[in-house]
């Protein structure tokens, strides 16, 4: 590559949460890697760029940042064959910083609010591969730093989900560590007391079957008693069914094991959707191309009164 220096005038609306984050970011990248090259990752762009190039000491591409789409990309300080890739995309209210591996598959995101001050960080999202030649994740987890949250989903081959695990951790105070006055004036001095993190407790389980077509054919659904992550509070399983009348499918609700709602397609534009009640009580609305035209009143099969629009 030429050495070549160009300086465009860049948005100062996202120059101060930038500038923050570009620091963070050379500071790890110069821990983590030596100073012999940059390797760059370019996503793929349309008109020539409005923007600033950052240049290294050594006259080499660092990054570039794009004030038209807020798109910024950051080269790490590392060896020509450094695996370390990377891009932060720049919204009005956020900015992403995804790293990638040798193969151009993302690891991980970064999710950021931007501040006036130093951004705030949203969320955490890691991506597991099977091996090296897997085009697609194994595994995807998610921490939010909002609330504790996690979500860890476990993709098929194909790179649809088939579970997903959603978690709570609650903040819980650490004791101070006694490992100093057990072993006297010359001991380890222990750990101060402080606040930690719990353990995750397991909130729900979601599961999803396909069919030959990759579509999905069940899902279901367990939540968990948010206290201890083990007793089960309740079930909920959707069934679905493909046919000629809607590129939607029809679909049966079940909850706790008992119908509780259903909706199927008919012929020229025609829905019915069903809530079962306790007492053997159903309310059916039909649906005419999306407009309601009338709904019906039974007990079992027995119509009590109907209504038309």
């Amino acid at each position: 590559m030429k050495r070549r220096r160009r300086i465009f005038r860049a948005s100062a609306q996202f120059l101060p949460g930038l500038l923050f984050c570009l620091c963070v970011l050379l500071g790890s990248a110069q821990e983590e890697h030596d100073e012999e090259g940059a390797s760059f990752f370019v996503e793929p762009a349309g008109e020539q760029p409005q923007g600033e190039i950052l240049l290294d000491a050594r006259g080499s591409l660092a990054g570039f940042f794009e004030d038209g789409d807020g798109l910024f990309m950051l080269s790490p300080l590392g060896g020509q064959n450094s695996p370390a890739l990377n891009t932060i995309s720049s919204g009005e209210t956020r900015f992403t910083h995804s790293k990638y591996d040798g193969s151009i598959r993302v690891v991980s995101k970064m999710v950021w609010q931007k501040k006036d001050g130093p951004s705030e960080p949203l969320s955490r999202t890691e991506y597991r591969y099977k091996d090296e030649s897997a085009k697609t994740p194994e595994t995807q987890e998610t921490v939010s730093f909002l609330d504790g949250g996690r979500e860890k989903i476990y993709f098929t081959e194909g790179g649809l989900p088939r579970l997903v695990r959603r978690y709570k951790t609650e903040k819980i105070e650490k004791p101070a560590d006694s490992k100093g006055d057990e072993e006297g004036a010359g001991g380890e001095k222990g750990e101060e007391s402080g606040e930690g993190e719990g353990p995750p407790i397991l909130l729900s389980e979601t599961q999803y079957l396909y069919d030959g077509e990759n579509r999905v054919e069940r899902k279901t659904a367990r939540f968990f008693d948010p206290e201890d992550g083990a007793r089960v509070t309740r079930t909920e399983t959707t069934r679905y069914g493909y046919t000629e009348f809607s590129e939607d499918p029809d679909t049966e609700f079940f909850r706790d094991g008992k119908l509780a709602a259903r909706i199927v397609h008919g012929p020229e534009g025609e829905r019915t959707e069903t809530r079962f009640l306790p007492g053997e009580y159903s309310v059916e609305s039909i649906y005419q191309n999306g407009v309601l035209a009338g709904e019906r009143f039974l007990l079992g099969d027995r119509e009590l009164r109907r209504h038309d629009y």
